[in-house]
């Protein structure tokens, strides 16, 4: 089962307190909105758009647009997780050698993936990655969170069906003999 609660994005209710929180994901950074005409998983999908073409190197050109969902009181420390989601490029130019489209996983550590960005056009992908938390779970002040996101790049990126199961932990002992 999926820590991240409405990764689907079916759930679209602006949230009464926040004006750039709508179904749970704060909507941050960029032009960003729910898309009912392209989608993997019914009836939306999280599209971003990014029009800065600045090569500039500053903290708000890397951070260019994104969403986020934070993740508090769900990830646990020293624990195993799968992300995988789905993603669909469209016309996504880097900026500079390294931009493109990611998707952060913050848990102890900010984790890039994949962590050589995409760019260009695509049709929709699926990424999976397996990573484990540390004992901390944040990073530089920010919550445990996923994070879709351009960064350092330019163009329009859909995201979908966003996941982020616990796994069991890794058998460590593999000389084991059964008796």
């Amino acid at each position: 089962r999926s820590i991240v609660s409405n990764g689907d994005f079916s759930d679209v209710r602006a949230d009464a307190q926040y004006a750039i929180v709508r179904g749970g994901w704060i909507l941050n950074k960029g032009e960003i909105a729910y898309d009912d005409k392209e989608f993997v998983s019914p009836p939306h999908s999280l599209r971003i758009t990014c029009t800065d073409t600045s090569t500039d190197v500053t903290p708000e050109t890397f951070w260019r647009a994104y969403a986020t969902r934070v993740l508090k009181g769900t990830m646990k420390p020293n624990t195993r997780y799968r992300l995988s989601y789905y993603v669909k490029l469209g016309d996504i130019v880097q900026t500079r050698r390294r931009g493109g489209v990611t998707m952060v996983a913050v848990g102890s550590a900010c984790k890039f993936f994949p962590e050589k960005r995409l760019h260009g056009t695509t049709p929709w992908i699926r990424q999976a990655f397996e990573f484990t938390t540390g004992e901390k779970l944040s990073e530089k002040g920010l919550p445990p969170c996923v994070r879709p996101m351009i960064t350092e790049a330019y163009g329009t990126v859909w995201f979908d069906d966003i996941r982020l199961d616990e796994l069991p932990p890794e058998d460590l002992n593999t000389n084991s003999e059964s008796k």
